[in-house]
């Protein structure tokens, strides 16, 4: 899994003008779709990404106590 501060030292490798989209699901009817959609850092709970803090996971959860930002989601 990669860390904050592993994604902060790559990005710093991107050209300045980089733009960063992140894959979105969605229903469509019956069907789950995806497409591609702007990364929006002004909403953390938005369409593009979710952070989540695990803090009441079960005892050997493989996310219990961390901080997981979810890029992406449905």
């Amino acid at each position: 899994m990669t860390t904050a501060h592993q994604m902060i030292d790559y990005l710093t490798t991107l050209p300045p003008d980089t733009e960063i989209e992140v894959l979105e699901a969605y229903r469509s009817h019956y069907d789950t779709c995806t497409r591609w959609v702007p990364l929006d850092l002004n909403h953390p709970y938005s369409d593009s990404m979710d952070l989540i803090a695990f803090t009441n996971v079960a005892e050997g959860h493989p996310y219990r106590g961390k901080t997981i930002l979810f890029l992406g989601v449905e």
